[in-house]
């Protein structure tokens, strides 16, 4: 998929997806790993750790 970026932005669209992590229960933690708010494509923003011994995901 493509999207012109700065035309949705000139058409006053907001570009923040939210990201909602349904099933918390299953994880020890979850942490930001970003310093601001705005997060670069393919950059990492969160660490999550599940309860159980499995992989951790960023």
């Amino acid at each position: 998929m493509e999207f012109d970026r700065e035309a949705i932005l000139r058409a006053g669209y907001d570009l923040s997806t939210p990201v909602i992590i349904s099933n918390s229960e299953d994880y020890a933690g979850v942490e930001s790993v970003s310093p601001t708010p705005d997060v670069r494509a393919g950059a990492a923003f969160l660490h999550v750790t599940r309860n159980n011994k499995g992989d951790n995901h960023d």
